[in-house]
């Protein structure tokens, strides 16, 4: 992470650089892909992905709706971390206004902290471990902390080596293997009703009729009465609170 930031220092430095001008909209134009990759928003958009296929209905709910949803439902789940952003990245410029000398560093810092906390919180620990050993360079660090007994101290190690760079696809992989056992969840009903549709049909002879057309209104009636989309939506929203996982 700091070197990173000391990297942005010197672009920043250089500010009559046309390649320091193209790097800076570089980076600002791969801004919110960054951003959306320290969200939820990359599990609830996979699962609502793999409900579409489950339900086999044709554009519904539509691809642009699922993103919409996934996004809304983001936006309400990290809510809390913005404002925490937001109140930490407020303090650190005051500070930063009656020091300038301490740095840009620090702002930057703080803004992402509360990320950087959501992140470790809902990452496995074995995906930031080994993230956490390829970004030191050496496996030994690492496993130090890995072997400590206390869970606090391994804890607090892991999180002096780890970096933004080391978290983000660590936090990525993590919330791509939830969405995925999510996503098993959700097709199996799903599958279950698809083989008890086309059996029935072909004991009733009714083999040119498409299982598909039949299946579908049933897959709808269960979704309904089930209250699934409630379901659905509740479990993922628990699955970020401080309780889930």
């Amino acid at each position: 992470m700091e070197l990173l930031l000391q990297q942005f220092q010197q672009l920043g430095g250089e500010g009559s650089s046309p390649l320091a001008i193209a790097a800076a909209f570089v980076a600002f134009s791969l801004l919110p892909l960054l951003m959306l990759s320290m969200t939820s928003f990359i599990k609830l958009s996979v699962v609502f992905s793999i409900f579409r296929s489950a339900l086999g209905a044709q554009q519904v709910p539509s691809a642009a709706i699922s993103a919409a949803l996934a996004f809304v439902l983001s936006v309400y789940v990290m809510a809390p971390v913005g404002a925490d952003a937001l109140k930490q990245t407020e303090a650190a410029l005051k500070q930063y206004e009656s020091k300038p000398k301490s740095g840009i560093t620090g702002v930057i810092t703080a803004a992402f902290e509360p990320f950087m906390q959501f992140m470790r919180t809902h990452t496995h620990a074995r995906e930031r471990f080994f993230f956490a050993s390829r970004g030191a360079g050496s496996e030994d660090s690492v496993r130090s902390c890995a072997a400590s007994s206390n869970a606090q101290d391994s804890t607090t190690c892991l999180e002096q080596l780890e970096s933004i760079i080391t978290l983000i696809p660590a936090f990525v992989v993590s919330q791509l293997s939830e969405a995925f056992v999510v996503g098993v969840l959700i097709y199996l009903p799903f599958l279950l009703v698809d083989l008890v549709v086309a059996n029935v049909l072909v004991g009733l002879g009714m083999m040119m009729l498409s299982p598909m057309i039949v299946a579908l209104p049933i897959k709808l009636a269960l979704f309904v009465a089930s209250d699934g989309w409630f379901l659905l939506t509740k479990s993922l929203l628990l699955s970020y609170s401080p309780g889930g996982s």
